[in-house]
């Protein structure tokens, strides 16, 4: 083997090794920004944003905190503008993160902490059913 093939097989193997380097370094810092609270912000905002898009009523979170690679807790939940629908005031998960990979979320603990729900009769439909305040909080799915 000349000397020129074995250099340019150097500087291929050290390119490799450096990309490899470089994926680590980014994947560890990934994994590392889910604990800082800008990335918590990010993942509170984009929850209160869904929640609203999917509920009828207001839907407000005054925290989020964790490691987000398994872990989050929402304090401060509120649903419902002035008429309060419900209030927890801690919400606790932990899951596989890993399992959004698969076709089922695998949450595996939950814990809830004062909880309170407000569950009023508001009218009576035409056939005199009764309708409660918590019925129609989930807006319709208009996707079919």
């Amino acid at each position: 083997m000349s000397e020129s093939s074995k250099n340019i097989n150097t500087k291929i193997l050290k390119g490799i090794l450096w990309f490899l380097l470089g994926i680590v370094i980014l994947i560890a810092g990934v994994r590392l920004s889910l604990k800082t609270k800008p990335v918590q912000n990010f993942a509170k905002n984009k929850i209160i944003e869904i929640g609203n898009e999917s509920l009828t009523t207001e839907f407000s979170i005054a925290d989020l905190s964790g490691d987000l690679w398994n872990e989050v807790q929402l304090t401060g939940i509120h649903v419902g503008g002035s008429d309060s629908v419900a209030y927890i005031d801690t919400l606790y998960a932990k899951y596989d993160l890993l399992s959004l990979l698969s076709p089922t979320f695998q949450i595996e603990e939950v814990r809830i902490k004062e909880a309170q729900v407000n569950v009023r009769q508001v009218k009576y439909a035409e056939d005199s059913a009764s309708v409660f305040n918590v019925q129609e909080i989930v807006k319709p799915d208009t996707t079919s």
